[in-house]
């Protein structure tokens, strides 16, 4: 440890040992990941601000110097200053680890997941579908009436008709779900928005969507299934509930439900939706999801809010302010029938 400039300026060099925790405080029951003992050497570099307070930035495996401000305490600081510099590394970083990552799944190989709009996957998932290979998307709405539509959602994305929205909105889900390496199926049901338009034998149904998502299920032959929660948007519960039909006739076949992004944090929803399952014979258990590593949590949130931007057309409706929930932790649920807990 070196002094300089009158005690201004302290240069040093510590070591110790190192614990590096992955914890996500926003999983469910404030449950943590996995940790890891290591050792560590970081040359440290401190400069006093006044008489009570110090600057010091430091800096270790690799990483940018990290700023920490805290007490000086007394007038040979520059001889603690290596004895504290591996404990101050490590709460530091321990913080870093705590607040960069969001919360995301491994999906399973070869899943089948349905989305109720052109963007809730993404919105809801997107992260976890980053780091997935051989993923089904299937969009249910995706429809366009026969007659001319004119909604007010419609004119808030830009566009004067169903015509010529429709088109678009596919085109910006196709360039999403690619940057994500997942592969699109639109269904072609109806949004509820347009539905007013509709001849009664074109209005979608819980029976029509159930059977779909069975000839889903037969043809592609998944080995997972996620559903969305479906919570508010009566276009979302009409899916969650046809999709619940069209999963427990193949109970054995694994089913992870998301909760959809925006909707989520409405009051009490989600609480409703579980007591829903739950009289309905469905057990939803916290899906505890195990962390990837700092490099490939950045390169999917990075590939995240790359497929996000895809959907110009949404986000102009939604507003600069009103989509930030997109970016928090994705949270999922395992589903089973009742009748199979042990």
């Amino acid at each position: 440890m070196r002094a300089f400039f009158d005690d201004q300026l302290t240069l040093g060099v510590g070591a110790g040992p190192h614990r590096s925790i992955r914890r996500n405080d926003d999983l469910p029951q404030n449950r943590t990941g996995d940790s890891r003992f290591a050792g560590l050497a970081a040359p440290s570099a401190s400069d006093r601000t006044t008489s009570g307070w110090a600057v010091r930035d430091v800096n270790s495996h690799g990483d940018a110097p990290r700023n920490i401000i805290h007490p000086r305490i007394g007038p040979r600081f520059r001889y603690q200053a290596a004895a504290s510099v591996a404990g101050a590394l490590l709460a530091f970083e321990r913080a870093v680890i705590l607040s960069d990552r969001a919360l995301m799944i491994e999906v399973p190989l070869r899943t089948l997941l349905i989305s109720p709009h052109l963007d809730d996957a993404v919105l809801g998932c997107g992260a976890s579908l980053a780091g997935a290979s051989d993923v089904l998307v299937c969009t249910v709405f995706t429809g366009c009436p026969a007659a001319d539509a004119h909604t007010d959602w419609d004119a808030q994305c830009g566009f004067p008709d169903a015509r010529q929205a429709m088109p678009a909105r596919i085109e910006e889900d196709n360039r999403a779900l690619g940057l994500l390496g997942a592969t699109p199926l639109h269904l072609g049901f109806l949004d509820s928005q347009y539905v007013p338009f509709a001849a009664d034998a074109d209005k979608p149904t819980r029976g029509a969507l159930t059977r779909a998502f069975l000839d889903a299920i037969d043809t592609y032959r998944p080995n997972a299934l996620m559903i969305p929660l479906g919570l508010f948007h009566s276009d979302h519960a009409l899916v969650h509930e046809a999709a619940c039909d069209a999963w427990l006739r193949h109970a054995d076949l694994p089913c992870i439900a998301y909760e959809e992004a925006l909707y989520r944090c409405k009051r009490a929803l989600l609480q409703k939706r579980l007591a829903d399952l739950l009289e309905r014979g469905i057990e939803a258990t916290p899906l505890n999801a195990r962390l990837p590593d700092h490099a490939e949590a950045q390169r999917r949130e990075a590939l995240k809010r790359e497929a996000v931007n895809a959907y110009p057309s949404q986000l102009k409706a939604f507003g600069p302010d009103g989509y930030g929930d997109v970016f928090l932790p994705e949270r999922f649920w395992t589903l089973e029938p009742a009748e199979t807990r042990a």
